[in-house]
């Protein structure tokens, strides 16, 4: 306990206030053990008897308080005339008495403002109340944001093990946040993993693959346009079939990159547009292209319709093989001993059921 300094006739005394406190305990003690407060021996209207020791034991305690409070300028004790009732807050009252006066006088020595006491206690509340704060946050949101508050308690200087039981949060958590606070600061926001880059070679072959006269068709519109940037224009082309089965084609082209269908979703140019978007009704994408497809889902085959085709074309097909030009494309009688191998487990009874698109016009 730092000591109590007082100037007291122009000199110094030194005192504890732990032994003020010490004092008044021992008075109370006595008390306890039925010996009266009152210092009057010769008062009759107490029953209670107790021996001489306990009376001068009492009387030795309440003079050396009475010497204390006088060196720090407080009233002595006064016990005669107290009820029961009286002597507890007579004891707080006296007690705070010298509290205030003790420190009144600290604060004059050593010129600085110490903390009220009703002060500590409302800023310990509000800790509190952030603590629970946290808590709350802390239990439904990602372990990235975790992280990133605890470093709240971090900058607080608190031990692993404190914020770890506290926050009810795992060890690495707790080390995270401790290390990301030592190099960035209250707050600081851990940093993003990066995930696996695709090289800008595999992304431009997925860009171009959209863009193949065999997997979409420009739109012949006038207004078929979509502005990239202020002063380029790209044409709409339209995608023949799906991105599910035009993922299919990339992988059964290119077997050994590694890209995941959302990413080559991702990928797609902005000028490549699906059926359905506004003015593909243009094209015979539904009455021709889509009916084969929904045929074959219908009839329950595996393969897509684009390993069909192989059937009566060449490999990597191009304009002359579509409009039948090439003399090298396969015979239609491919694909006919195909159907037919796929159907020799049906019979003539069976029902199949397709969807189809019609024309309206």
């Amino acid at each position: 306990m730092t000591p109590i300094i007082s100037d007291f006739d122009e000199t110094w005394h030194i005192c504890s206030f732990n032994g003020f406190k010490n004092k008044l305990l021992k008075i109370k003690q006595i008390d306890e053990s039925n010996v009266q407060n009152s210092l009057n021996t010769e008062d009759e209207d107490h029953d209670v008897e107790f021996t001489p020791a306990e009376l001068l034991q009492k009387r030795n305690v309440i003079a050396e308080l009475n010497s204390s409070f006088h060196e720090i300028g407080c009233s002595p004790m006064k016990l005669h005339a107290l009820g029961e009732h009286s002597r507890s807050f007579y004891g707080k009252e006296k007690l705070q008495r010298v509290h205030e006066t003790v420190k009144e006088r600290i604060q004059n020595v050593l010129e600085v403002d110490l903390p009220e006491e009703k002060s500590v206690i409302k800023k310990s509340e509000d800790l509190d109340k952030l603590v629970d704060i946290i808590k709350n946050e802390l239990s439904g949101t990602s372990r990235r944001k975790q992280i990133q508050m605890l470093t709240i308690p971090a900058s607080l200087m608190w031990s692993r093990r404190k914020i770890k039981e506290t926050f009810n949060v795992s060890d690495y958590s707790v080390r995270k946040a401790q290390k990301l606070f030592k190099d960035q600061g209250f707050l600081a926001e851990p940093a993003r993993r990066n995930g696996k880059q695709l090289s800008p070679d595999i992304i431009e072959l997925v860009k171009k693959f959209y863009q193949l006269d065999e997997q979409s068709r420009i739109l012949p519109g006038m207004k078929d346009v979509v502005s990239i940037g202020k002063t380029v224009y790209e044409r709409k082309r339209l995608i023949l079939c799906n991105l599910s089965e035009l993922y299919s084609s990339f992988k059964l082209e290119y077997p050994n990159l590694k890209i995941g269908l959302s990413k080559f979703c991702s990928l797609r140019p902005k000028w490549c547009v699906l059926a359905g978007a506004s003015g593909t009704h243009l094209v015979c994408v539904c009455t021709i292209h889509q009916n084969v497809i929904l045929l074959i889902h219908g009839a329950g085959f595996e393969e897509e319709y684009k390993q069909l085709m192989s059937y009566i074309v060449c490999e990597g097909a191009g304009r002359e093989c579509m409009l039948r030009h090439c003399d090298k494309c396969p015979s239609k009688d491919n694909l006919v001993q195909f159907l037919q191998a796929k159907f020799e487990d049906y019979d003539d009874e069976d029902i199949v059921e397709y969807n189809q698109w019609v024309s309206t016009d």
